[in-house]
């Protein structure tokens, strides 16, 4: 028999970076979510390292600002070479705002910050569940019913070291693999792998791009300093940016030869990534990486998959649910925040209508659910689709390989970052182009209206 887990408000699938900033934006204004968490374990790697100024506003929002800055690296400049010479480079620090520059965290760092707020403000995490089904997510009913099942044992997320703060981690008898909660609305931000986009029949095919790169996490010998460094060659492009710790990550696009090998069974393994990454980053940039030096390392594919619509019935999704893209460029989980700040004020918004409905205190302004799906789909997908946009273009243009195209680029890229366009160029990449309060005077004034 299923062990009934409660009756909420707002519950939300995924405890990543997104999942985790919504909960945390709808704790603030007094909406406490629940969380669901397949994980019992942090992944190891820093995974996504980059945090835009409108995210670091955003997070500011709910004052994680500041230990933010005392431990990620700002990058204010990113130089761009080619096999010959240095091209120019990226100047973030001449961008506006409060944070002119691009703020490198590892994701691990900034989920942890994330947990520790969530359970200062009394957030409950049921983590090592699955959401295995939704009923009633397409119908006008009042609540959606979430079926859940037991998704693995090991060492709580709560538990974990750096976690040792964290206390409302939820505890569900060992004896039962099957839980069922209800919610008034369900934030889906369970990722690219994640189901539940599938179930409200909102999901769409993966459309994967023809390259292929390794990457790692080194202590950092070289002399780059805090600056971020690209390399576009005539055989791949190499990335580097550096972390804390005096660490630096090093990313290298794969020949077609060594993808094809990467294919292989017995090519995947951490020692003949790091064998390739060594190799390419020293052909390509002269550098050269210490295996011993290697605290993670892993490979990846660009992927780009937009959902067909943001919401259903009283489901919403955020994040790589929404829209996954390619990671060059660092444009995903910065989406995925945007994507957080905009679904939280839609969802405190209707819980106020509800109450105010409630009391007989409903007025012309209050937001209806129909309203707020049309105005974060419209929001949400046009800016997700752009932020796509931009890194399949991006990682097009610094996968090109030959001496004709690699010739082409860098003649662009240099005529680019040598002229006026460079500032336009520098707040591309730090998504000042991409507003992302665009929709929210939606929930101002004393009339509704749509984006």
């Amino acid at each position: 028999m299923a062990t009934f887990l409660g009756m909420e408000q707002i519950v939300v699938v995924g405890a990543g970076p997104v999942g985790m900033t919504v909960a945390a934006l709808c704790a603030k204004q007094g909406a406490v979510p629940t969380l669901v968490e397949r994980r019992v374990e942090r992944p190891e790697g820093s995974r996504a390292i980059g945090v835009t100024p409108a995210s670091l506003e955003i997070l500011g929002r709910i004052g994680l600002t500041t230990a933010m800055l005392e431990r990620g690296v700002q990058v204010r400049s990113a130089y761009v070479h080619n096999e010959h010479r240095a091209l120019g480079h990226l100047r973030f620090s001449e961008i506006s705002g409060r944070h002119p520059y691009i703020l490198v965290l590892p994701q691990v760092d900034t989920e942890e910050l994330l947990l520790r707020y969530l359970s200062r403000n009394g957030v409950v995490v049921h983590e090592g569940w699955s959401v295995k089904h939704l009923s009633e997510a397409v119908t006008h009913q009042e609540s959606v019913r979430l079926n859940l099942r037991r998704a693995g044992s090991g060492i709580p997320l709560g538990t974990s070291p750096g976690y040792s703060e964290v206390s409302h981690v939820s505890e569900v008898s060992a004896s039962s693999d099957v839980a069922e909660l209800q919610s008034e609305y369900v934030v889906c931000a369970d990722g690219f792998r994640g189901s539940l986009a599938a179930q409200l029949g909102l999901a769409t095919q993966p459309n994967y791009m023809p390259y292929h790169f390794v990457m790692g996490d080194f202590h950092d010998r070289s002399s780059l300093g805090a600056d971020a460094h690209l390399w576009f060659t005539n055989s791949g492009a190499v990335e580097s940016f550096p972390l804390p710790g005096r660490k630096r990550r090093w990313i290298a696009q794969l020949s077609t030869d060594s993808a094809k090998n990467l294919s292989s069974s017995d090519a995947k393994d951490a020692d003949s990534i790091l064998a390739m990454l060594e190799q390419l980053v020293h052909e390509r940039t002269g550098f050269s990486l210490r295996s011993e030096d290697c605290s993670w390392r892993s490979s990846f594919q660009p992927v780009k998959r937009i959902a067909v619509g943001a919401a259903v019935g009283r489901c919403f999704l955020a994040g790589d649910a929404l829209h996954a893209m390619s990671p060059i460029g660092g444009q995903g989980m910065n989406s995925g925040i945007a994507d957080a700040e905009l679904l939280s004020e839609l969802l405190t918004s209707l819980l106020r209508a509800s109450n105010a409905a409630q009391s007989s205190n409903a007025g012309a302004g209050i937001l209806s659910l129909d309203q707020a799906r049309k105005v974060y789909t419209k929001a949400r997908l046009r800016a997700g689709s752009s932020a796509a946009s931009r890194a399949g273009i991006g990682t097009h243009i610094g996968s090109l390989r030959g001496r004709i195209g690699s010739g082409l680029r860098s003649t662009l890229i240099q005529a680019a970052l040598n002229s006026p366009l460079q500032k336009h160029i520098a707040s591309h990449f730090a998504m000042r182009t991409i507003p992302y309060r665009r929709a929210m005077h939606v929930l101002s004034g004393s009339s509704v209206r749509e984006t």
